[in-house]
């Protein structure tokens, strides 16, 4: 037996002891890999494009396949693949009535596996698959062994994990009863001052001011001073190990003289508030996202309140206030700031010896923008900074009065000429096809988000093949969605997703089918088998498959074996198709044929020689 060093066994005391408490009776849930160790590389509601993470991601060591274990007793409901998002994944159902959801999967187990060949057989074939099953059909004891981890679905190795209550809302893995020995406390990398009205002034300025340290700010910091309604931002980063993947903090609290006026805590979601996230982040171009200290009127994310504070409450009244915030990650690390807030000053009294003590409020290139007519009220959006053209500047673009009638808003700005897309699109395989602009937001999302359409001049000339692709943050487009001719206005439409930037644009290019294995020569696997998981006789044989305009459509994959059907996976983060041989497939020269196509409709076809070696 390997010795264990001592905090692993007060980790494992803890665990006992936490999960009990969140659990109820019964034994503690299983953790799900014997790995020795409990590394995250992501936690419960991080941000994502657009969503919060449902649950965690448990690292494997940048390799794939650990036996996964049942957290509790109960039964296997639901069996799903998917060429993206969770890839394969298992759903347990427990005796607690909770949900546990392991995805991105490398294999079922061998009877689960033929389970779900059999419903895809019946199907018709094709990867993608999602199983209800009847309770009956796999009971599963606590530890039981339901799989081997993986990166299906995904860029890299590592376990995704949630646990949902009884109404499939996923709740934070580390508050039920799975902590992972976090010793280490997050990190306060900046706090940013914002003016909230057109004439709100923070230190004197209409402009945004900041204060950051490294490795955190923490104590006691220097006092700022404000006039009219102000918001505040926070860079804050927490980590469970060493190795510093960023990771999101349990609980944000703000206290003002005392009392608390925000806290924003990560114990559940519910999947119908996930477009909400986008309130709760001030997006940047210059750094880091922030999260916001403050409740926009419209987030109804579970976990957050605020008493009224924000930059659509009234302001405190005059005179020193002490402002304070901790942040605490799940297993009860806390980092505390506080600052003192003068209100209605253009500078601290004692301003100029705080800031020779240490890190000091400076002029930050944040600016807020209120449209012209609007009142005090008008709030920040949490979601976009555009950058001027020319000039060192932010504009943050804010949301119409509260009580007004356009309480959100979509604004076209400048279109693009097609020299300024055809550099960026053209590798992609894409070409220009009609209108192209920057989409700016009030506020997102809306009330009726869904219902936000780009309406474009019906004059204006559109391919009968143009679809609608936004531009990444890595300056690749990303297919949207259709254009389509409205009959009752003849406008062009097109759905808008999120601000940025919008391009109609055609793919021109079918999907690329690479060359086969080395020499054309396929091998016995090497991978010996574990108990539930027979060795396969044959390697799968990898395929490139990439198409970097409208994507790979996996539906489309089609493999015969010497004219007979094939199972394929798909493989989109990687670029790849695996295919795997069937094991009565005997040595010899064999012929592969693969098709594929893209969203766009074009095909791609190969044929490969194969040659079968004992």
């Amino acid at each position: 037996m390997s010795r264990r060093p001592f905090a692993a066994v007060v980790f494992a005391v803890l665990t006992f002891f936490a999960a009990a408490g969140a659990a109820g009776e019964g034994p503690p849930p299983r953790w799900p890999l014997d790995l020795g160790d409990r590394h995250l590389t992501s936690d419960f509601m991080e941000h994502r494009d657009g969503r919060f993470h449902a649950g965690i991601d448990l690292k494997t060591r940048s390799r794939v396949g650990y036996p996964v274990h049942a957290a509790e007793d109960g039964f296997v409901v639901r069996l799903k693949t998917s060429a993206g998002g969770y890839g394969r994944a298992l759903y347990l159902r427990g005796e607690s009535g909770r949900t546990w959801v392991y995805a991105h999967l490398q294999r079922f187990r061998d009877d689960i596996a033929a389970r779900v060949r059999k419903a895809r057989d019946l199907a018709g074939g094709g990867y993608a698959i999602d199983l209800a099953l009847r309770p009956e059909e796999f009971p599963v004891a606590r530890g039981d062994v339901l799989a081997l981890s993986g990166q299906s679905g995904t860029l890299g190795p590592h376990l995704h994990l949630e646990v949902r209550d009884r109404r499939q809302r996923p709740l934070n893995p580390q508050r039920e009863g799975l902590p992972v020995g976090d010793v280490l406390p997050p990190r306060l990398l900046r706090v940013r001052a914002h003016p909230a009205s057109p004439r709100s002034r923070v230190m004197g300025t209409p402009f945004a001011h900041s204060i950051s340290a490294e490795p955190t700010l923490s104590g006691l910091l220097p006092p700022v001073a404000v006039r009219g309604p102000v918001a505040f931002s926070v860079a804050v980063v927490d980590a469970s190990d060493v190795s510093g993947h960023r990771l999101e903090p349990y609980r944000l609290t703000l206290l003002l003289d005392g009392e608390v006026v925000f806290e924003a805590r990560n114990d559940r979601l519910a999947f119908d508030h996930n477009g909400q996230m986008r309130y709760e982040w001030l997006e940047r171009d210059d750094g880091p996202r922030e999260r916001w200290l403050w409740l926009h009127p419209d987030n109804r994310v579970a976990g957050r309140r605020a008493d009224g504070w924000g930059p659509h409450a009234p302001a405190p009244a005059a005179g020193r206030h002490r402002l304070t915030l901790q942040v605490a990650d799940a297993e009860g690390n806390v980092v505390s700031a506080g600052w003192d807030l003068w209100q209605r000053l253009d500078a601290p009294p004692d301003s100029a010896a705080a800031a020779a003590t240490g890190p000091a409020w400076a002029l930050d290139p944040a600016r807020v923008a209120v449209p012209a007519g609007d009142s005090e009220r008008a709030w920040l959006t949490p979601f976009l900074l555009v950058r001027e053209a020319g000039r060192d500047s932010f504009t943050v673009v804010a949301a119409s009065a509260v009580g007004g009638d356009a309480p959100w808003r979509v604004q076209v700005a400048d279109s693009l000429s097609a020299a300024e897309i055809r550099a960026a699109a053209e590798r992609q395989g894409l070409a220009p096809a009609g209108w192209a602009g920057r989409c700016l937001a009030a506020d997102w999302p809306s009330p009726a988000a869904a219902d936000i359409e780009l309406r474009l001049d019906p004059s204006l000339p559109v391919a009968d093949d143009a679809a609608l692709y936004r531009q990444d943050d890595r300056g690749l487009w990303r297919l949207v969605g259709p254009c389509v001719a409205a009959a009752e206005s003849g406008l062009w439409r097109a759905e808008v997703t999120g601000p940025g930037r919008y391009a109609l644009l055609r793919d021109t290019c079918a999907p690329y089918l690479g060359p086969g294995p080395f020499e054309g020569v396929v091998r016995p696997d090497t991978v010996a088998g574990r108990p539930g998981f027979a060795a396969r006789r044959w390697q799968d044989v990898t395929l490139r498959l990439e198409d970097m305009g409208s994507g790979v459509d996996p539906a489309t994959l089609a493999v015969r074996l010497d004219g007979e059907p094939c199972f394929a996976e798909p493989d989109p983060p990687r670029h790849r198709v695996l295919v795997r041989l069937p094991d009565a497939t005997q040595p010899g020269l064999h012929r592969l044929e693969v098709s594929a196509g893209d969203l766009a409709g074009r095909v791609a076809r190969r044929g490969y020689d194969l040659r079968i070696t004992p």
